[in-house]
């Protein structure tokens, strides 16, 4: 389940542009169904409605740019804050292939993003069967789902009430929500949350639902037969608009569950894995077995086998940075496992924007990986490598380290150095690339000191210095950057730091002053270079300044 989105509050209308939306370059030798850029997705053996009519009805899919299965998406929605200024969004653009956005917060932008990247898929957020108090005001009592005793259900933690998902004036008003937001927000249809059976988990909803008219509590079996049928009659309201269901939930729904989410995902062209590899509030240190790891990498492999298109999301909400980076590099390996060019992953660190947006990430997806060159393949020791044109992904999801020949020389995620053989430690994975590293590893900033910053006493409206060291952990040299601090009340002098060469750092002096109250307080040291940040939050204790 996600955050419920707002009111777009800023409209724009949507461009004239192409259905795809997407450049020939980088087409390339895509094969296109009727010739118009949309991809239509099989028809499959589902349910069908009252009337006897199918309900497998083919919708239009995300673009895919041709030639790569790097691609990455940003699930923006997720984060608690939505606003998102130019150069943000075109800083968005530039990096991701597909966003997901409440769409105020990117409304204002969206036409700029798309001169930057007009490869961009930009999609919504909307609700299925979650339906926000204001947007169901006015609807009759039968457009609500409703326990076997008659009362109406509501998901607490999100203040929304369920709505009866084969109800006629519920799917109008759910068609609705989405359009109106694609159109305010200049976007190309929706991520449709909640055609899941989400809410038959402990707490997440104050009831079942039951048919109307009985004291009959629907099976999960029947419940998911409605959810079908739901996102195929939102796909034929509006054939025009891209929707990607959040079906899958994890592994063991798709695969193993007595009622698997995999016939959701059969029925649709496209479809949201919000729980790859881990849910977001695991235990940091909880990694999947072999087995639930292939399985993860199988869920991948079966939908693009089909034709389908998959958002893949792995989420680190709690937890060290160490283990965020090891999760990272181990998420991104294993998603190039299985993606042969229809799938799009994302890696957050926290539930804010700036996990969203993966700023915080220390590893962006190469680019320069080239196509697979077949299957992944196990090394006889319990790791696994899939080679690409130019690289190689290698996860070792055994508890023990084991040394893989790469069979040419490459250099990985944040190494500096060209290897041919290289040890993988146990629960981790590496993305390894010919003539260089994929991606240089973000700059570092910390304090001087070990452990969490101590409250430094400043006086309120003077100057004072602190000392930083940042550093370069990465496999090449940073462009030369600027530290500075901000906050609240901050003023602050930039201060240059040269270039440095991996493993390389210094020391420098920022100097700032606070206008504050005497109390408690906070500065943030911000370091950029290269395009990339880090920041470090350092408390304060603010007395009053001398006359």
């Amino acid at each position: 389940m996600s955050v419920q989105s707002g009111t777009p509050a800023h409209p724009c209308p949507r461009p004239s542009r192409p259905l795809l939306g997407r450049s020939a370059g980088r087409l390339g030798a895509l094969a296109l169904s009727l010739g118009l850029g949309v991809t239509m997705a099989s028809a499959v053996s589902v349910p069908a409605e009252a009337d006897g009519s199918s309900v497998a009805y083919a919708g239009r899919q995300p673009a895919l740019p041709g030639g790569n299965v790097a691609l990455t998406w940003a699930p923006l929605y997720m984060a608690n804050d939505h606003e998102y200024t130019r150069a943000e969004s075109e800083r968005l653009a530039k990096r991701f292939d597909l966003v997901a956005a409440v769409p105020f917060g990117l409304a204002d932008h969206s036409a700029a993003m798309r001169r930057v990247n007009p490869d961009l898929t930009l999609l919504a957020y909307s609700n299925a069967t979650l339906g926000d108090p204001d947007d169901v005001r006015g609807l009759p009592e039968a457009a609500f789902a409703h326990t076997a005793g008659g009362a109406r259900i509501k998901a607490p933690a999100w203040g929304t009430y369920l709505m009866q998902p084969d109800n006629a004036q519920w799917r109008a008003k759910a068609d609705s929500i989405c359009r109106e937001k694609a159109d305010l927000g200049g976007f190309d249809g929706c991520l449709v949350d909640m055609l899941t059976l989400g809410i038959y988990a402990k707490g997440e909803a104050t009831g079942q639902p039951a048919e109307p008219g009985t004291n009959r509590t629907w099976s999960q079996a029947e419940y998911r037969d409605h959810m079908i049928k739901l996102a195929a009659d939102l796909r034929r309201r509006s054939p025009d608009l891209v929707q990607v269901g959040n079906m899958i939930e994890n592994s063991y729904r798709y695969w193993e569950s007595d009622v698997p989410s995999r016939p959701l995902v059969a029925s649709s062209p496209s479809a949201q894995m919000e729980d790859f590899l881990r849910g977001a509030h695991d235990g940091a240190g909880e990694f999947p077995t072999v087995a639930e790891w292939r399985k993860n990498v199988q869920v991948i492999t079966d939908m693009e086998a089909s034709g389908k298109i998959g958002l893949f999301t792995t989420k680190v909400w709690s937890g060290s940075r160490a283990i965020a980076k090891q999760w990272q590099s181990y998420a991104m390996a294993s998603f190039l496992m299985g993606a042969n060019g229809k799938s799009f992953f994302a890696f957050t660190k926290s539930r804010d924007k700036r996990g969203a947006s993966q700023t915080q990430g220390e590893y962006p997806m190469p680019n320069n990986l080239g196509l697979p060159q077949g299957a992944m393949q196990e090394t006889g020791n319990g790791a696994f490598i899939r080679e690409f044109a130019n690289g190689a992904a290698v996860v070792n999801p055994t508890r023990e380290s084991v040394r893989v020949d790469l069979g040419r020389t490459m250099s990985g995620l944040g190494s500096g150095t060209g290897q041919s053989s290289v040890v993988v430690p146990a629960l981790s994975g590496n993305v390894f690339v010919v003539g260089g590293t994929p991606a240089p590893a973000r700059p570092a900033i910390d304090t001087l000191g070990k452990g969490k910053p101590k409250a430094k006493t400043v006086r309120a409206g003077r100057w004072t210095r602190v000392a930083v060291k940042v550093a370069n952990p990465g496999g090449k040299a940073t462009p030369g950057g600027w530290l500075r601090a901000t906050g609240g009340k901050v003023a602050s002098k930039k201060v240059r730091v040269p270039s440095l060469r991996p493993g390389r750092a210094k020391v420098a002096r920022v100097k700032f002053r606070i206008k504050a109250r005497p109390g408690r307080a906070a500065v943030k040291l911000v370091y950029v270079a290269g395009g990339k940040r880090d920041v470090v939050k350092i408390p304060l204790k603010v007395v009053r300044g001398r006359r």
